[in-house]
């Protein structure tokens, strides 16, 4: 009894005594290396690393930054946890400790009313990843935006939320110099936390893009370890770049704090999309929630009323009168009232209608739908869902044939996707080409040229409807190949760029016809036009028909105007494996120039 009483006494001495003394920083680095630390997934998503080199060059954010490495930035903010009374590096200190099963008292503890402060206005009971659709009138945010929301109660038990976002300013008409400053030297960055409905506010209002919120499955420790990161990332400069570190980057590099499974080594390129398929195939989403704006919800209700039932629709917009709506049954009339109050919403956001006009239709609308028997509800989780968009990179291989030559074309679209791809997750047709590149390898003599390289290429048609209305355009520069009068190719840099409308003839099947106009430059620059009308089909076993007829004038200068006729079918077999087989004659008063073009795709 006496031994047993004695080694008690002793191991509560031992304990009493790492309580009191704490350990030195020399100690705490010797076991954090010995634990492998710095090699932690955790350890690098607080670092903001990519393949172990860091996307965050701010000295007071990398205490290495003359030397930076993974160990060494762990032993230097080791060194400056135990020696100085900083509040810089919350999240970090929460880590070590955490990992190392140390007490507090190993690090010092400053006075930090600001962070207090931040913890007490910024509380986070619950996280939201969040999607906001894409704006392709917008260079920042052309393939959508992503964020995070965090709500939580404040000591006086008011729910608030915040936005978590970053972001950069594009704010120049030099066109140039902004893709320089996004993919070489970097532009400023702003890591903001904000009120969250102002930004929701804005988007579906002002911008008519509809939000998508992931709510998180997190544990407390992950959610006040991502807590404390925020305000790290606050008092941090960060650079922003286009393709390798943007709004995407931030917020997977965030929760890949509490999931290391997120962590960025293989997407070169990483999109909001990706993010939000990435959280989803690690098991993080708990509910999901779409707040659809009133443009998209309305082209989405018209897809489920007939011709005369958007017609009725549109008598009460125009009218107030509503005696054709009793023709239909109550689930029927549930979705007309609901597009009329979609359509009288986005008639007010766009200001054609009186702030009055739009009240008195709102109060018939709330009334005629409490009118009804049942309390019908549009459950939208899975229609048009960014979690079944195609992926965002893509490869080709195939044959050309062209000029009584044959080649090899080799292909590679960093990001997003080509017109000829599946758009059936979106509302339009469109694409999005950011530096597309084409090779062409002789099957003769095996000499390579550069077919194609667009540096961008943005393309939707929208199919114009009474409700909502809509234009189609499109706008690319780079290089492509331009026929001379001979019809002969060369390739010659180019800027072009159209507008037109686009008709839905059924679900499956849409016409449009553009104006366009072009600047191309080989030799000499030249301008011209290129009227272009066409129609796109689905049809069955996945495939996709495209038709196009183009007048080219002056191209190269040539003195006869170049008719081109081009018919492209895309046959998708996965997800991510499409087949495509394209057809193109370009023809004048003297000469015929055909290509086709067989080719297999891959998208990841």
């Amino acid at each position: 009894m006496r031994k047993s009483l004695t080694g008690s006494i002793y191991a509560s001495f031992l304990f009493f005594s790492q309580s009191l003394f704490a350990y030195s920083a020399e100690e705490i680095s010797a076991l954090a290396i010995e634990k492998n630390l710095h090699q932690s997934k955790t350890w690098r998503a607080l670092l903001h690393t990519q393949k172990n080199e860091p996307s965050i060059h701010d000295q007071k954010f990398l205490l290495s930054h003359k030397n930076f490495s993974l160990k060494q930035e762990l032993v230097e903010t080791i060194n400056y946890l135990t020696k100085f009374e900083s509040c810089n590096f919350p999240a970090r200190r929460m880590f070590i400790l955490n990992s190392l099963s140390l007490p507090s008292s190993s690090f010092r503890t400053g006075n930090c009313p600001d962070y207090q402060e931040f913890l007490e206005q910024v509380p986070i009971d619950n996280i939201d990843l969040v999607y906001t659709s894409e704006n392709l009138t917008q260079p920042s945010s052309m393939m959508g935006h992503i964020m995070l929301k965090m709500s939580g109660a404040r000591k006086n038990n008011v729910n608030v939320s915040h936005a978590i976002s970053f972001f950069t300013e594009l704010n120049s008409i030099n066109v140039p110099k902004i893709i320089w400053d996004s993919l070489v030297t970097g532009k400023e960055g702003y890591f903001q936390v904000s009120p969250y409905q102002p930004k929701v506010d804005y988007y579906l209002n002002e911008e008519q893009r509809s939000i998508w919120e992931y709510q998180l499955e997190l544990t407390t420790a992950q959610t006040k370890l991502i807590q404390a990161h925020l305000w790290e990332l606050k008092t941090a400069k960060l650079d922003y770049f286009f393709h390798t570190y943007n709004c995407a980057t931030v917020t997977q590099q965030i929760l890949a704090i509490a999931s290391p499974a997120l962590e960025n080594e293989s997407q070169h390129w990483l999109t909001p999309v990706d993010v939000v398929k990435n959280v989803a195939a690690a098991g993080m989403i708990n509910k999901t929630r779409v707040i659809p704006s009133n443009k998209w919800q309305s082209k989405m209700l018209q897809e489920a009323l007939s011709s005369p039932q958007q017609a009725v629709v549109n008598e009460f917009i125009d009218t107030t009168s509503h005696d054709n709506f009793s023709k239909y049954d109550e689930k029927t009339q549930f979705l007309m009232w609901n597009l009329a109050k979609s359509v009288n919403d986005l008639n007010y956001q766009k200001r054609e209608i009186s702030q009055q006009q739009w009240h008195e239709k709102k109060q018939e609308i709330t009334r005629k739908k409490s009118q009804l028997s049942k309390d019908y509800v549009i459950d939208l989780t899975d229609y048009r869902t960014p979690l079944l968009t195609p992926p965002d990179s893509q490869l080709s291989a195939g044959y050309v044939r062209r000029q009584n030559k044959n080649w090899l074309k080799l292909s590679y679209l960093p990001a997003s996707h080509k017109i000829e791809d599946d758009n059936r997750q979106f509302f339009s047709e469109n694409e999005l080409s950011l530096s597309s590149i084409s090779l062409l390898v002789s099957a003769d003599d095996n000499n390579v040229k550069l077919d194609e390289w667009l540096l961008y290429s943005v393309r939707s048609l929208v199919p114009w409807d009474k409700f909502t209305r809509g234009v189609s355009g499109n706008l690319k520069f780079g290089f492509e190949q331009h026929h001379d009068q001979t019809l002969d190719t060369s390739l010659a840099a180019n800027i072009s760029g159209g507008l037109g409308y686009t008709y839905a003839l059924s679900k499956d099947l849409n016409v449009f016809a553009m104006l366009n106009l072009g600047v191309g430059v080989r030799d000499k620059p030249y301008l011209y036009s290129f009227p272009e009308v066409g129609a796109y089909i689905y049809e069955i076993f996945d495939m996709k028909t495209q038709l196009s007829f183009k007048l080219l004038d002056n191209q190269r200068r040539s003195q006869f105007v170049q008719k081109q006729f081009s018919l492209n079918q895309s046959l998708y077999f996965e997800d991510d494996i499409s087949f495509i087989v394209k057809y193109q004659k370009t023809w004048n008063n003297y000469n015929d120039d055909k290509q086709v073009i067989a080719e297999v795709k891959y998208q990841f």
